[in-house]
């Protein structure tokens, strides 16, 4: 793949990612007239979509650039699916996450850091039983340890 096709990529992921911020910032910021003027399901499925590509081909891309845009944006996409496709996804995102803070090193725990942040919140967001099953994952290895040591360091 050439590098034009790689840089677009990123552009595309880091695109929805803030698109997807942007409209939790306002989900969460706005007044209820506002609100309902622009639903979630509108473009819920085409997110879920776009989610599932991402997830699947772009997660594990051999270029840095790729995988540190997809964490960071896959992270505030989850928050604008609707919720029994966010239970889904939920439980194939944070072992990923957690594998990529194993793998990569420290110095670029940044980009993984703010999506697997954004993924936590939208989860306590959703419900606090949703974690639950996943807490015992997410707490135990070095994985977490070297996360809560990336955090501390900014």
């Amino acid at each position: 793949m050439c590098v034009r096709c790689v840089l677009c990529v990123v552009w595309c992921c880091v695109a929805l990612g803030r698109f997807a911020e942007a409209y939790t910032s306002f989900a969460a910021n706005a007044d209820e007239s506002k609100k309902a003027q622009v639903l979630p399901q509108t473009f819920a499925q085409d997110m879920c979509t776009a989610f599932d590509v991402i997830l699947l081909h772009w997660l594990t891309y051999k270029d840095a650039k790729v995988r540190f845009a997809v964490a960071e944006s896959l992270g505030y996409m989850l928050a604008t699916v609707d919720s029994k496709a966010f239970v889904e996804r939920l439980n194939k995102l944070i072992p990923a996450y957690l594998l990529m803070y194993k793998n990569e090193a420290w110095a670029q725990h940044l980009p993984i850091s703010h999506g697997f942040s954004a993924l936590l919140v939208a989860a306590v967001k959703e419900s606090s039983a949703v974690l639950d099953p996943l807490l015992n994952v997410i707490l135990q290895g070095t994985s977490f340890a070297a996360a809560l040591r990336c955090v501390i360091r900014m």
